[in-house]
């Protein structure tokens, strides 16, 4: 019984860690996109704002 209790918990330990673990990998995941996509924006930003410059400044 209490042999079967503690595989039980370690099961369930298991479990919540690689659960834990996914959710932390997918939290990351999307926060990496949400960056990614910050950065890309900003780099088209810039290069409309120099773009814009540079015809400004007559090339």
């Amino acid at each position: 019984m209490i042999a079967a209790l503690v595989l039980l918990m370690t099961l369930l330990s298991a479990v919540g860690l690689l659960g834990s673990i996914a959710v932390g990998l997918f939290v990351l995941a999307r926060i990496g996109l949400l960056i990614a996509k910050v950065a890309v924006l900003g780099l088209a930003l810039m290069a409309v704002v120099a773009a814009f410059s540079w015809l400004l400044g007559g090339g």
